[in-house]
């Protein structure tokens, strides 16, 4: 994260930074406010985790990263800008062959088991959600 900014307005440049994708942060499962409720929501993350790392180029000593992990949604297939490290769409078959952490590899056969399990109906309805998720950017607000 900047100084200047959210952990999910981090999420949005990040992404826009490594693979060039203009996207749309989507919200978590939850329930709606209530009408007339008047703070502005932040937009949550859907996991926040600790990560006991040993020392490294940012701390010269064993620490723990708290990481703070959204979903996306991609506005299309192609980046929007250069990206800083190259990037490939793979089919959920193709997970077990990618080199990834454990921990993102567990996460994605996760995310991607509800999304069987929601049915295509169900699959409809949640892609409507993320579309509508007020929380997006592009490169260009990074």
């Amino acid at each position: 994260m900047e100084a200047d900014e959210s952990q999910a307005e981090a999420a949005l440049r990040e992404v826009a930074e490594e693979s060039g994708l203009a996207v749309r942060l989507v919200d978590p499962p939850a329930p709606e406010l209530p009408g007339g409720f008047r703070p502005a929501v932040v937009a949550p993350p859907w996991w926040i985790v600790e990560h006991p790392v040993p020392a490294d180029n940012h701390l010269g000593e064993p620490h723990v990263h708290i990481d703070h992990l959204y979903m996306a949604q991609a506005r299309g297939t192609e980046p929007v800008t250069e990206p800083a490290h190259p990037f490939g769409w793979y089919a959920a078959d193709d997970l077990p062959g990618l080199v990834m952490f454990d921990d993102a590899r567990i996460l994605i056969s996760a995310v991607l088991a509800h999304l069987d399990r929601a049915g295509p109906g169900d699959a409809a309805t949640i892609m409507r959600q993320y579309q509508a998720s007020p929380h997006q950017a592009s490169p260009h607000q990074a």
